[in-house]
């Protein structure tokens, strides 16, 4: 059973995030160095009964090397859950600024 059509456009989004700690991607052995990425998205967008729905096709990590780009796909959850462990872990290590003081990992 088919629930829509493609609309043939595709629409795509970049955006930014940041690591604080190395970190991996799902049940990887690779290590992917702190800092900042880009993420690009790629929606498919699917029309039925008058409507349009934009499904996720992909999701590429951004990745600059000292020679340049390199593009891995990722699957969303497991960034998700990167992004959470190194929240949870920046929040668990002590602070020398008296703001945070008493803030505990929840």
């Amino acid at each position: 059973m088919t629930f829509g059509k493609p609309g043939g456009s595709e629409r795509v989004s970049t955006r930014t995030v940041t690591f604080h700690r190395p970190f991996t991607l799902g049940k990887s052995d690779e290590v992917f160095p702190a800092g900042t990425f880009e993420v690009e998205t790629v929606e498919q967008a699917l029309e039925a009964a008058g409507y349009t729905a934009h499904v996720r096709k992909s999701q590429t990590l951004i990745i600059r090397t000292a020679t340049g780009l390199r593009c891995r796909e990722i699957v969303a959850s497991e960034l998700d859950s990167a992004l959470q462990r190194d929240t949870d872990l920046q929040l668990a290590e002590p602070s020398e600024n008296p703001d945070r003081e008493g803030v505990t990992a929840q």
